[in-house]
């Protein structure tokens, strides 16, 4: 598929799934029409950066449940990281220090191994609507919710991020061999199969990449195809972009912490669970305007555009994906977890 035909059919793909959740959330609107009763509740969330593509979604999620309660429970996005760094989020959460955060558990795998499973590379989940799918049902299998007890948190929202593409600099990789040897800004279970394949892997705040491409300590990075790419603007130094890899995912999950959680109200607690639906279709729509954006930009910059081959794609999943796969499974399995059931989990619900 030429990248012209490719990109009609993201963007028909992607319109139709905006529709169809937009009509369905509008149907399920007229139920919070009246306020939900309750007392004053005022939090903070804890989230790195500059509102983005990226963030769209935890300020809809916060904007509704203050908008159902008549601005009775509140909860404040602090941004830039004034609260905590990315990789403290979840420590100042467990501590209470904030009720809410958004967490990257590849910044600390570690301390989430189950929900590392999430960011496996190559797993086959071809769209937003699915990815919705996939996360719930494998937040929601025990291993996991026993996961976050044990941190002392609640997984509410998990973002719906579009598979990575890397961008980068010098020779073309038109194929897997041509990525030997390249130095690549990549984390988690992305990270270790770009190792599989001979590259170096490098682990960089976002804010770093663009300087660190253009002075050639990197040659090329991962993030989130489009908005990412394009809200670091890495195409204005870039040579080339893959547009249909689809090496993973690294997740940002809505945390709050556990204690806050349990004093809720009961009927607040609803109001969080139902506003999730809504803030899904939100964050869908958002980042098919980001690709309404930047498809065009990458398409006419100049950059060459790699779409691989079905057959080198399967190389991928074979060489790369598959023993990174197994290793992960090995570890859960080795600590009681059941790492095989959660991997089915994954891929049985992506296929439905």
């Amino acid at each position: 598929m030429n990248f012209s035909n490719m990109e009609e059919t993201i963007m028909k793909k992607r319109t139709f799934l905006v529709g169809a959740l937009a009509l369905a959330a509008s149907l399920a609107s007229p139920a919070f029409a009246q306020a939900v009763d309750g007392p004053e509740v005022n939090w903070k969330l804890s989230l790195w950066g500059n509102p983005r593509a990226f963030t769209a979604p935890v300020d809809k999620l916060a904007e509704l449940i203050a908008e159902r309660t008549g601005g009775k429970f509140k909860i404040e996005v602090v941004y830039g990281g004034q609260l905590a760094g990315p990789a403290e989020n979840l420590d100042g959460l467990q501590v209470g220090a904030f009720q809410a955060a958004v967490i990257a558990p590849a910044l600390h795998p570690g301390k989430n191994p189950v929900a590392m499973g999430l960011d496996l590379p190559f797993l086959p989940i071809p769209d937003l609507a699915t990815r919705q799918q996939v996360v719930e049902a494998f937040f929601a299998h025990p291993a996991a919710v026993e996961e976050w007890n044990k941190l002392n948190v609640k997984q509410v929202f998990t973002i719906l991020s579009p598979q990575f593409e890397f961008m980068g600099k010098g020779e073309v990789p038109e194929t897997l061999e041509k990525w030997n040897g390249k130095r690549v800004r990549a984390a988690g279970g992305l990270g270790e199969a770009m190792g599989k394949i001979g590259a170096s892997t490098v682990t960089l705040g976002a804010p770093d990449v663009y300087q660190a491409l253009e002075r050639g300590v990197l040659d090329a990075a991962a993030f989130p195809f489009t908005y990412a790419h394009g809200a670091y603007g890495l195409h204005e130094i870039s040579d080339w972009y893959t547009t249909n890899m689809e090496p993973g995912v690294n997740h940002g999950v809505v945390l709050f912490n556990l204690d806050a959680w349990n004093a809720l109200p009961d009927q607040y607690k609803q109001v969080v669970l139902d506003a999730k639906t809504e803030a899904y279709t939100d964050n869908i729509r958002v980042m098919k305007e980001a690709d309404d954006k930047w498809l065009p930009v990458f398409k006419s910059s100049g950059m060459t555009a790699i779409t691989y081959s079905e057959e080198e794609k399967k190389k991928w999943i074979d060489q790369a994906a598959k023993p990174v796969w197994d290793a992960w499974v090995a570890q859960q399995n080795a600590a009681g977890r059941p790492g095989q059931e959660l991997l089915d989990l994954i891929i049985k619900t992506a296929a439905e």
